[in-house]
């Protein structure tokens, strides 16, 4: 999703570039690893798959999987039906520092020793590894070891929606914030100082706050939903990342480089189709959000 604001960058904001990314059934993408940072966001299906670093993780709508840079992962659909899924890269980011390469000739070693090409990860951790070492929270493995891929982002490589939805229903009635409601975030388990990202659960109360502040819009808006009882806007379905709305417009009104992709116009159609289950939602970046 490029910002025409950007002049032509391949951006969503000044820092990171956002993606629709709709996966065939039973299709996996060669491994692959780069220097930008990526999350991968689970929309429709439950199907939706990425491996880490032999993590082999089949995730849903509202889950979270990290792909930290430098780590092998794939990406596909391990069921019959479709699954879409938002990628978020700080690609832009990496791109001005001069530092962004992409790698896909992956070997490991046979079941022999003999060190062999291979177009997917073999299975080297349990599917639910990530849930079981660190779903529970305040707890740290000792007898683990913490440093996987470059060792310098989140050994948690998912984090499931489950857990995130009884977390905020759990704080519905806290004081929370006048302005964003109850929020959450998503941490580091191996050091817990480092926020990666945050998920708020907005409350009527927090958009009356919003509004006295004179930073609310005209109208209540539909955000931080990834499941709920209000469906897309069928004539307009939108995204909203960090500051940046980016609106989905048909075919004929895309831009040249948009009119160039059929999957992507078929992944409009695609999310034009969703259900009432599947609504739309923030996205809060690993940036504070602006205020305006």
């Amino acid at each position: 999703m490029c910002n025409p604001a950007l002049k032509g960058l391949i951006a969503t904001t000044t820092t990171m570039f956002a993606a629709y990314r709709i996966n065939n059934p039973d299709e996996i993408a060669p491994a692959h690893r780069h220097s930008p940072n990526a999350i991968r966001f689970g929309l429709t299906g439950h199907t939706n798959f990425t491996g880490v670093e032999g993590e082999p993780i089949t995730f849903g709508p509202g889950d979270l999987v990290l792909t930290p840079h430098d780590t092998w992962h794939n990406h596909g659909n391990e069921g019959e039906g479709d699954a879409v899924n938002l990628s978020v890269l700080d690609m832009p980011l990496v791109n001005v520092l001069n530092a962004t390469y992409f790698e896909s000739n992956y070997f490991e070693q046979d079941e022999e020793g003999v060190t062999v090409r291979r177009d997917t990860q073999a299975d080297r951790f349990h599917p639910d590894y990530s849930r079981r070492t660190y779903g529970k929270g305040g707890l740290k493995p000792r007898t683990v070891s913490h440093e996987r891929g470059t060792g310098n982002a989140s050994p948690m490589y998912v984090y499931r929606w489950e857990e995130t939805a009884e977390l905020l229903e759990n704080l519905r009635d806290s004081d929370g914030s006048p302005y964003d409601g109850v929020m959450v975030e998503y941490v580091d388990p191996d050091h817990r100082a480092r926020a990666l990202l945050h998920h708020d659960l907005l409350r009527p109360d927090a958009a009356q706050g919003r509004k006295d502040a004179g930073v609310a819009p005209e109208r209540e808006p539909d955000l931080h939903r990834v499941r709920g009882e209000r469906p897309f806007d069928r004539r307009r379905p939108a995204l909203r990342l960090g500051t940046v709305r980016h609106v989905l417009r048909p075919r004929r009104r895309m831009g040249r480089a948009c009119q160039r992709s059929r999957q992507r116009h078929d992944l409009l159609r695609l999310v034009r189709r969703a259900g009432p289950q599947d609504a739309a939602f923030l996205f809060a970046p690993w940036a504070e959000r602006s205020r305006r």
